[in-house]
């Protein structure tokens, strides 16, 4: 097995949960809460294990049929797709709160900002690694 960091995941893939996966069910008074505590009592230059994620790459008629209207990003910008078949629930909510964490910052003024253009820099660095606009 081998560990691999946010960055590392996403790294030119894009990500399809496949329909017979269950809908997103982490409640906010339990899984959500717990994973947020792990994040809270992790010490600097720690790293917090979310479990392992199993994946598969999307290939073929497969890569035609499931991407639909984003395969550009796979053409376009060398993405490669995979259907995430375990852990869904995990990649899901670091999404969610790294897109959280975009949207308050995204939202403060520069003179809000404590350091200005590290606050700048996370912008665009969770922009550009996590969250692929719309063409």
């Amino acid at each position: 097995m081998e560990f691999k960091s946010l960055n590392q995941i996403f790294e030119n893939r894009i990500f399809r949960i496949p329909d017979y996966q269950r809908g997103y069910a982490w409640r906010s008074d339990v899984e959500v809460l717990d994973f947020w505590n792990d994040l809270l009592n992790l010490h600097n230059r720690q790293f917090h294990f979310t479990g392992s994620l199993t994946l598969q790459e999307i290939t073929g008629n497969e890569l035609e049929n499931s991407l639909h209207y984003d395969k550009w990003i796979c053409d376009d910008l060398d993405y490669k797709a995979w259907s995430v078949i375990d852990g869904q629930q995990r990649l899901t909510t670091a999404i969610i709160l790294l897109q959280s964490i975009h949207d308050f910052l995204s939202k403060c003024r520069p003179e809000d900002y404590f350091m200005n253009s590290l606050v700048s820099e996370a912008i665009k660095n969770i922009q550009n690694k996590f969250i692929i606009g719309v063409r």
